[in-house]
């Protein structure tokens, strides 16, 4: 190989490798993109599996209501209820129930995350989150989460003690 010949075969390594550069951006660009994209896919499988869920719990318990909102942190999901019961002692009082999910706004973090917050009878029951990797996970798990906790919810509010520990033997 002569002169000429190394010169024009570092010119095309330069070439070369610029290309690979210019094609990497823009495979991250479209990452990024395409991350925004399945979480917005993602939103809105998360949003009709709560809303139709919530209508199926509603039509079993007829007392309920739906509440969809916007929050501070994302899209809020809940079903809730004021109750008139008698308490421990024979009194009536007003008992509130609510089972909360809030879609977490996309921040770029490429995760979805979900948060829920549970109140039975005027007491907090559970607060728990759920992340699943866009690139890497299944929307089905975070699918099953929302509907093991609604099915555990209605478990907490049907039982006759609520302090009473609930299991989870619901396994979609």
């Amino acid at each position: 190989m002569d002169f000429r010949d190394r010169i024009r075969h570092v010119r095309e390594m330069a070439e070369r490798e610029s290309r690979r550069k210019a094609e990497e951006q823009e495979r991250e660009k479209l990452t990024r993109e395409a991350l925004a994209a399945r979480y917005e896919e993602w939103a809105r499988v998360l949003r009709e599996t709560i809303l139709d869920s919530f209508r199926d719990f509603c039509d079993e318990f007829d007392h309920f209501h739906i509440e969809e909102a916007f929050g501070p942190d994302g899209r809020i999901y809940a079903v809730y209820s004021t109750d008139l019961l008698a308490d421990k002692d024979g009194m009536p009082g007003k008992f509130y129930s609510r089972l909360e999910f809030t879609v977490k706004r996309y921040d770029h973090s490429g995760q979805a995350r979900l948060r829920l917050k549970t109140v039975v009878r005027n007491k907090e029951r559970a607060k728990r989150s759920w992340t699943e990797d866009l690139q890497t996970g299944d929307v089905t798990n975070i699918v099953n989460f929302v509907r093991e906790e609604i099915l555990i919810f209605a478990q907490m509010y049907s039982s006759p003690d609520p302090e009473e520990e609930v299991h989870r033997e619901y396994h979609l």
